[in-house]
């Protein structure tokens, strides 16, 4: 809209109190790579026996999270995955592993929280005189150590 303006001979500050335009918005040009460094295809691994380091495909550490998912005795959590890999000779973090295991649909569903149980019924209603006794203990004098406890129990008893 700004360029048919200008065509028309208008000058381009004239252009920009027409459209509503800012400058850092007419001259702002998106861009189209993804920021921030790219994901590494590799990952370092060190041999135990050999005390070798070398450079693995993702490929096959998928595959080993993969096997370490099946395995029932470990946990499904990318972190404990992680920690797992760690002690195998991988050098690899948590961030890397959720990133392989969410490219490769391996992770799980999280859990749904449960409701909490609230209280059913807010006032106490006693049918009969001293049925219901409450009492709100702030305080509580240890005579042997010669010191209060601080303590905020509410004591409910129903009698009868």
């Amino acid at each position: 809209m700004v360029r048919s303006y200008c065509a028309q001979g208008l000058s381009l500050e004239r252009c920009f109190e027409v459209t509503g335009l800012t400058k850092n918005q007419y001259y702002y040009k998106q861009s189209v790579k993804k920021r921030g460094r790219r994901p590494s295809t590799s990952t370092l691994y060190k041999d135990k026996s050999s005390k070798d380091t070398e450079l693995i495909d993702n490929t096959t550490v998928v595959k080993r999270i993969v096997d370490i998912k099946l395995d029932p005795d470990h946990a499904n959590y990318y972190k404990l995955i992680t920690k797992t890999l760690c002690l195998e000779g991988y050098y690899i973090n948590h961030k890397k592993v959720y990133r392989l295991m969410y490219e490769h649909l391996l992770l799980e569903d999280k859990k749904k929280q449960t409701g909490k149980k609230y209280v059913q019924y807010r006032r106490v209603a006693p049918s009969k005189a001293l049925e219901v006794i409450e009492m709100d203990i702030k305080y509580v004098w240890l005579h042997e150590k010669k010191k209060q406890l601080a303590s905020n129990r509410q004591i409910h008893t129903r009698l009868g």
